[in-house]
């Protein structure tokens, strides 16, 4: 299954009639160019996970991904966003 299928299926996994309509996921841009992936774990069998990661190759090679047990957030440059829900899919799947 590719990442975003898989993505697809997470979200719908976790939707149960309340948890979609207080957490959510979101792939917004940053401005220096890049990618924010966040995903609410709230009330998910992920929550209280934790994670930090720093990759710096070079200034326009980098990415970052921070868990505080609450909400999976990932920053990469402008071509980072397959790596970012991926590395997501990780902390997902080495948790089950």
């Amino acid at each position: 299954m590719d990442t975003l299928t898989w993505l697809c299926k997470w979200f719908s996994d976790n939707c149960n009639e309340d948890w979609e309509h207080n957490n959510t996921i979101s792939i917004t841009s940053l401005d220096n160019p890049g990618w924010h992936f966040k995903a609410d774990l709230t009330d998910t069998d992920y929550e209280g996970r934790a994670l930090s990661l720093e990759v710096r190759n070079t200034e326009n090679d980098w990415y970052d991904i921070a868990c505080d047990g609450q909400t999976f957030n990932a920053y990469g440059d402008a071509s980072k966003l397959p790596i970012l829900i991926e590395q997501f899919k990780n902390f997902v799947e080495q948790a089950s």
